[in-house]
């Protein structure tokens, strides 16, 4: 008996209301993840039917974009499958000489070790919490 399973699928943009239920019932938080959602290129990440994942691209400046991550907290079993599929969505807008950056709380391990495995190299900038993509 072998068993499926479902492979990643990639919809961009993002549904608003995906980017609601990911955000949770915090109010800042939803604020928050609209403003982002409203005003980044946005993609959401799914096995099968099952939302996994969105993340946003918001623009700081002409060249530069910060990555911002909202994840079910069922998609831990999903994460390799996640870091590659930001591999793959990163590298070209890289390639066109657009900076990525991400914003991670030193107290959050899960996130500071899913941008190492992404490609991200933490700096000192913001009190170490400002990360940079080199793929």
């Amino acid at each position: 008996m072998s068993s499926h399973r479902e492979a990643l699928r990639a919809e961009t943009p993002a549904n608003l209301v995906d980017v609601m239920r990911l955000a949770g019932s915090q109010r800042r938080l939803r604020r928050w993840a609209t403003y982002q959602a409203r005003r980044s290129d946005t993609v959401a990440v799914y096995r099968g039917d099952r939302l996994l994942s969105v993340a946003t691209l918001f623009p700081e400046g002409p060249h530069v974009r910060e990555l911002c991550l909202l994840f079910d907290p069922a998609a831990r079993a999903d994460m390799l499958g996640l870091v590659r599929t930001a591999q793959l969505m990163l590298r070209p807008i890289a390639d066109h000489g657009v900076v990525i950056v991400a914003r991670i709380k030193p107290s959050n391990r899960a996130g500071r070790r899913m941008a190492r495995l992404a490609g991200f190299l933490e700096t000192d900038a913001e009190g170490g919490r400002l990360w940079i993509w080199r793929g």
